[in-house]
């Protein structure tokens, strides 16, 4: 068992040895290209942005309207208790009279 663990441990380290050499000796650097690709992205990025921020805006309406939805209910079923109670004692008081 431990064999087989320590050759795993050397193919991931060989592997990431060799992800993080092969960048460092790239003679061309930084190009054109790759200023153009790193504009595309910062705009796409940009994009996603805005949508991400445009949804967020509609779940927080949402949100909004359940937070309302509940307080609505909440009152409804207040009024509903303090009539049954307010029957219950006036029911009560009536009884003993």
């Amino acid at each position: 068992m431990t064999r087989i663990k320590t050759g795993i441990i050397w193919v991931v380290n060989c592997l990431l040895i060799s992800g993080f050499v092969s960048p460092a000796l790239a003679l061309d650097g930084f190009t054109q290209a790759d200023r153009e690709r790193l504009v595309r992205v910062e705009a796409i990025q940009t994009t996603f942005m805005q949508q991400v921020d445009k949804r967020l805006e509609q779940v927080d309406k949402r949100f909004g309207q359940t937070v309302d939805m509940f307080y609505a209910l909440a009152a409804i079923f207040t009024t509903l208790f303090a009539a049954v109670f307010g029957f219950a004692w006036w029911d009560r008081r009536s009884k003993f009279s």
